[in-house]
């Protein structure tokens, strides 16, 4: 748990990350590689912020929903972001 600024505890979730992503993230430009790293610090405090987009997908049994940084995009399955 973290503490926001008026010290009320907030639930932190854990953010996983698979090697081939961490892979794609080190091969970004330097300003988007720092944008991406704090947008996952922040799906940390909120794993799903007003600015994402649950997306409808015929025939798939788990929830999907995007966040965008740019012209960079992030899908996140059963709690898995994967950025691309």
């Amino acid at each position: 748990m973290g503490l926001c600024r008026e010290g009320v505890r907030v639930k932190r979730y854990t953010v996983y990350i698979t090697p081939e992503t961490f892979s794609e993230i080190k091969t970004l430009p330097g300003n988007i590689r720092q944008r991406v790293r704090q947008e996952i610090i922040k799906l940390a405090e909120n794993p799903r912020p007003s600015r994402s987009k649950m997306l409808n997908v015929p025939d798939f049994e788990n929830e999907l929903w995007r966040l965008r940084l740019d012209s960079w995009r992030s899908c996140m399955r059963s709690q898995k972001w994967i950025w691309w």
